[in-house]
């Protein structure tokens, strides 16, 4: 299940959640954050939801090298983690070709 921050709001500290990705749905320049949460998790799961925290705010400052090795880490944790790998390839991406100066990390999303 995915979900906005507005629903985020509402659920926080109730069920564990961890952020996605922040996107621009078609035809908005706006981005958002998307999360998603789960009614439990695993003791291994939530060492790794806490690592993606860490990982995930450090690729939003640009941290590159750093949140690589994060996200590494949770994938030897969760090696199906799907949403970590994407963040994973991203990190490596943007190590060898920084985004522009104006980068805020908004995927923008080109269809619906």
């Amino acid at each position: 299940i995915l979900f906005s921050e507005y629903v985020y709001d509402h659920v926080k500290g109730k069920v564990p959640c961890r952020m996605v990705d922040k996107v621009a749905v078609k035809g908005k320049t706006q981005g958002v954050p998307i999360l998603t949460a789960r009614r439990e998790i695993s003791k291994t799961e939530a060492e790794a939801w806490k690592i993606h925290e860490e990982a995930v705010e450090l690729y939003y400052r640009r941290s590159f090298t750093r949140s690589a090795e994060l996200f590494e880490k949770i994938l030897a944790l969760l090696s199906e983690d799907d949403v970590a790998r994407q963040y994973l390839e991203r990190c490596h991406r943007y190590a060898k070709n920084p985004p522009p100066a104006d980068w805020d990390g908004v995927e923008v999303m080109t269809e619906k």
